[in-house]
């Protein structure tokens, strides 16, 4: 059974972040937030306020420290600390926002961090936090005086019109580049009756392990390599799949990859990252989502 996500994601109706042309569709991710402070809290609000009318979806790194889910992107031990937890995350952009909050699961990778001081993700207290702070969520709605029936009707509005009814799994997605992490949050999710959505991120972390040692003129052997890794995969199962342009060496290779892949015109296909002045791709009866650079501090 293929995964696909529910409206308000690909539900045409919502505020102009779906633009249309001829038979290609697309919407906006942003990175990390705020790319000059990365998954920062208060400076990815600071871009929402500036740009959220044309970002459908916030992409923000999240790892373990002291048992809690929080984001974090320079990974030493003070950056980690003072990072926001998942639930702030959610209240504003999911629950006040109705925006899409793509979790990114980060593990420790000593090659590559050093040992940067936070433990390995527990993906069973990610599960925990996503489902109270669901049942919260719905509590809320019905002590504000809501019907429980009204909770899984988007758009619709609370008695109380402070937090109109909706069912947060609708509005998170999760990825993770480490494939045996990314099993068991996807065996999880099964659990769960696959009521939190995967994405299919690529490539696995140790692509890039691979790029930042390689020289320059393997790059096209790493491009196959990453392309029949992808294609190994059961990427026809996702709703939204995620592939770095970075291993690239063209924009017509990266979208004849695409091509290739025969994918469902309704999955989200995400390309990551570029600064905003790069035009989104165009690809016929396919749905792009450009991920974009965005810094709070271009809009001071």
């Amino acid at each position: 059974m293929s995964l696909s996500l529910s409206p308000p994601i690909i539900d045409d109706s919502q505020p102009a972040n779906v633009m249309h042309r001829e038979n290609t569709r697309y919407s906006i991710s942003c990175h990390h937030g705020d790319v000059s402070q990365p998954n920062n809290l208060e400076q990815a609000k600071k871009v929402y306020h500036n740009k959220g009318y044309e970002i459908d979806i916030y992409e923000v790194d999240f790892v373990c420290f002291c048992g809690r889910i929080v984001s974090a992107h320079d990974y030493d031990r003070q950056q980690i600390s003072s990072g926001s937890s998942l639930e702030e995350w959610i209240d504003f952009f999911v629950v006040q926002k109705r925006k899409i909050l793509w979790l990114d699961i980060k593990e420790n990778i000593t090659l590559v961090s050093g040992g940067c001081g936070y433990e390995k993700f527990d993906y069973r207290a990610l599960f925990d936090v996503l489902e109270a702070k669901r049942q919260e969520v719905m509590r809320r709605f019905i002590d504000d005086g809501g019907d429980v029936d009204e909770l899984f009707i988007d758009n619709s509005k609370s008695v109380t019109g402070l937090y109109p009814p909706l069912d947060i799994a609708n509005y998170i997605v999760i990825g993770c580049q480490d494939a045996e992490l990314h099993k068991k949050i996807a065996n999880k999710s099964r659990q769960h009756k696959k009521r939190w959505r995967l994405i299919l991120d690529s490539p696995d972390v140790w692509a890039y392990v691979l790029q930042y040692l390689c020289p320059g003129f393997l790059a096209p052997y790493l491009c196959d390599y990453v392309c029949e890794q992808f294609r190994q995969t059961k990427y026809r199962h996702y709703g939204m799949i995620s592939i770095d342009q970075s291993f690239f060496s063209s924009r017509s290779k990266l979208i004849d990859f695409i091509k290739s892949l025969k994918l469902s015109p309704n999955t989200m296909v995400i390309v990551n990252s570029y600064d905003r002045t790069v035009p989104p791709l165009q690809i016929e009866n396919h749905y792009i989502v450009m991920q974009y650079d965005y810094a709070s501090e271009d809009f001071l």
